[in-house]
Parts: structure tokens; sequence; C-alpha cells
């Protein structure tokens, strides 16, 4: 579980789900919460590119910024993958 790799196939060609684990090297572990905030309200990577529009942050943006936080806690919490 969360540590992406599942094709989501679409007509502009086949995506990968992230992981979503505290991994370092492949998932989100070297990320800060503000990372993640800014991830899930503005579609924007740690680097500063875009996501892709198959991200779907516009259905994340009315999360409050606390429960963000307790969200990236738990994500934090999980064993990487």
């Amino acid at each position: 579980p969360f540590a992406g790799g599942l094709p989501i196939k679409t007509p502009f060609g086949t995506f990968f789900t992230p992981n979503i684990t505290p991994d370092k090297a492949t998932g989100i572990g070297n990320w800060t919460v503000d990372n993640f905030i800014k991830a899930m309200h503005e579609g924007v990577r740690p680097d500063g590119k875009r996501y892709f529009p198959v991200f779907p942050f516009t259905s994340f943006t009315k999360i409050s910024k606390q429960d963000l936080i307790a969200l990236k806690s738990y994500l934090d919490a999980i064993p990487p993958v």
C-alpha cells in the first residue's frame, strides 16, 4: 500500500501512481511539510515544477493545512517502500 507503481490508462497515455511512503529515494521521505502542502494545494513539486494534470490537486485545495500536516505525519509513520 502507498508504494505506487499502479498504471492509470488515459487517452493521453499511461500514468503510474506515485510512491507516497517515507522512502527517501523513491517516495516523499525528503519532503518537508511545506513541500507536501504546496503539492496538495497548488500542484507544485518540491523542485518547483508542476505536476501533470492527472494529479488531482484541485480536489485537495480545501483540505485545511492542519489536516494536511496530520496526513503527512501519518504517511511519515508508515513503512518506507
